[in-house]
């Protein structure tokens, strides 16, 4: 790293980061937290040369455990550089719970262990810790009661005009019946396949017997006229 570099101070990177959403903080984080990964995996290959134990230029130092000055220095500027972003991430947590969100979802692999690692070391399960999803869970389980309550209540609405729609009674209980008058004798219309006749006591309605003899009535009625009208007798 440039003696020359200067890095944004902890205090304009907080500044910073007010103005970003909780998404673009979850980002920012995943972010800095590669670039971690990275300088520590750099750090890891550089390590054999800085103690001496591995040289690629001079065998030499190898086998005296001279330590290479160059992979030294390396990776001391690696751990500054560590250090300064692990405190950009402390300061996003701060951001995030500040807002009154929870740290949970953020979290890492190396966080998650390191809390188990020290509740078992405190005789605590640390895998009972509760995960929260910074209120996102709440809200979505708020969102799929509403829509079970939509659904449901359609469906008991269609199901209610259905079974009104097909079991109406003015053709269940006999009271309208459609047929045909041929040669003076009534002929009803196949009655439907499971009739349910139902009386009314407050009167108003005729019964199927009750209907059949006022029609044959009327048409003995009619009989007669015609005899009486214009019938020839012997």
């Amino acid at each position: 790293m440039s003696a020359d570099t200067h890095p944004i101070s902890p205090a304009r990177f907080a500044e910073a980061v007010r103005d970003l959403s909780l998404a673009t903080l979850h980002l920012k984080a995943l972010e800095i937290r590669n670039s971690i990964l990275h300088l520590q995996y750099s750090n890891a290959q550089l390590k054999p040369y800085a103690e001496g134990a591995a040289t690629t230029l001079d065998a030499a130092d190898a086998s005296l455990g001279r330590p290479d000055p160059d992979c030294v220095e390396a990776i001391r500027e690696n751990d500054v550089v560590i250090a300064r972003m692990e405190e950009r991430v402390q300061i996003i947590r701060e951001e995030v719970e500040g807002r009154g969100h929870s740290w949970n979802e953020f979290r890492s692999k190396e966080e998650v262990e390191s809390e188990q690692q020290a509740g078992a070391a405190n005789g605590v399960n640390g895998t009972t810790t509760a995960t929260t999803t910074n209120g996102l869970g709440a809200a979505r389980a708020e969102e799929e009661r509403i829509a079970g309550q939509s659904a449901q209540a359609a469906n008991e609405s269609s199901t209610t005009t259905t079974t009104a729609a097909s079991q109406h009674p003015a053709w269940l209980d006999g009271t309208f019946q459609v047929g045909t008058i041929r040669n003076g004798e009534i002929q009803l219309d196949t009655t439907p396949a499971e009739p349910a006749p139902q009386t009314n006591g407050t009167g108003g309605r005729l019964s199927d017997d009750e209907l059949r003899r006022a029609m044959e009535e009327q048409i003995r009625g009619l009989g007669d006229d015609d005899d009486n009208d214009g019938g020839m007798h012997l």
